[in-house]
């Protein structure tokens, strides 16, 4: 065979293989997961080493975390208090590149409790003093955690709980409620607010200087995520529906739309830009009834949007629901996809 047919054909497998693993997509359950309605797999966090944090609910409805390798191996445990019976157990919410997890449970009692889960398999309950409740939304690589407690009067205020073990506490100025989801490796950290009944966005920076913000038209601002950079992502509300937006790191904010859709709703973002999220097709799948009781509800498909704002959307097969939660900083994503009776299962989506 002549060199440039070689060539030829070691470029045509080349690109066939880059197709192939461009669209690589891994389903998984965790082995004691239940198969019944609304039960199953839910991954909710994923790190740059390919780990994936989340909760299963088992054949009693009664939740529990797990850790899934990059190899395909898993882990499941229960926070310290968390309560066995249904809809109560343990919830994980994120994971860092320490492979430490923090989240939340429910306990026999119906209270909610809050957990650090070191790599090692040791817990730490976090608790800020003196409060009703405490609820963890994010942790940052070194192992600091952020969220929300709650104090006598039920009124919300933010936290940050250092690897130390000591506690920030913190509330928007004038704000009737304050309400933290992401922290990055720089702690900056970004949430919600209350204000005059409404949410609004807020950055809060290391030395304690708060910027405040809401996209144009917005009547409700929740942000999702904020990566090493500074930029945070999404959703909003306005007069027309929900959709997705970027605050960059100068402060300027720019949304966006899944084409053909009834709602956007962001998940995560990387260090690179990326973000993937989840969104509401304007159509339903043809002969929904026939596929399963899951079909016949509101469709929800993933996507995946690039730096210089192209768009990528997928679902797994089969599946009634696919949502993208979480993305590391080489693009692979972790989410959930329901089936036709509504069991919940977990994937990654290699890119």
């Amino acid at each position: 065979m002549s060199s440039y047919k070689l060539r030829l054909l070691f470029t045509v497998l080349s690109v066939a293989s880059s197709i192939a693993f461009a669209q690589q997509f891994i389903p998984f359950d965790v082995p004691e997961a239940g198969t019944g309605f609304t039960q199953g797999t839910l991954p909710r966090s994923l790190n740059d080493s390919g780990q994936v944090a989340g909760s299963y609910k088992d054949n009693s409805d009664v939740s529990h975390g797990f850790l899934r390798q990059s190899d395909g191996t898993i882990v499941t445990f229960d926070a310290p208090g968390a309560g066995s019976a249904a809809n109560q157990g343990t919830f994980p919410l994120a994971i860092n590149r320490q492979g430490q997890i923090a989240g939340t449970a429910l306990s026999s009692s119906g209270s909610l409790l809050s957990f650090l889960r070191k790599a090692s398999g040791k817990f730490i309950v976090i608790e800020v003093p003196a409060s009703m409740a405490t609820s963890v939304s994010a942790i940052d690589p070194m192992g600091d955690v952020v969220g929300t407690y709650f104090d006598s009067n039920r009124a919300a205020h933010g936290f940050e709980r250092f690897k130390d073990g000591s506690f920030l506490l913190f509330d928007v100025p004038s704000s009737a409620g304050t309400f933290p989801t992401a922290i990055n490796g720089k702690s900056q950290i970004t949430g919600s607010y209350k204000s005059n009944a409404q949410f609004h966005g807020f950055l809060r920076n290391p030395d304690g200087l708060f910027l405040l913000f809401d996209p144009p038209g917005s009547t409700l601002t929740s942000p999702r995520a904020i990566n090493s950079k500074g930029e945070i992502v999404g959703s909003f509300s306005d007069v027309n529906g929900n959709h997705a937006f970027i605050r960059s790191v100068d402060g300027s904010i720019s949304s966006f739309d899944i084409p053909a859709s009834t709602g956007t709703f962001v998940g995560s973002v990387n260090v690179a830009g990326q973000i993937t999220g989840t969104y509401n097709p304007a159509a339903q799948s043809p002969n929904a009834a026939d596929q399963g009781i899951c079909f016949t509800f509101q469709p929800v498909s993933a996507f995946l949007r690039q730096k210089n704002g192209s768009l990528l959307t997928f679902k797994a097969p089969d599946s009634a629901v696919t949502g993208a939660e979480s993305i590391n900083r080489i693009g692979v994503i972790a989410g959930e996809y329901l089936d036709g009776n509504c069991v919940s299962h977990g994937f990654v989506r290699i890119p």
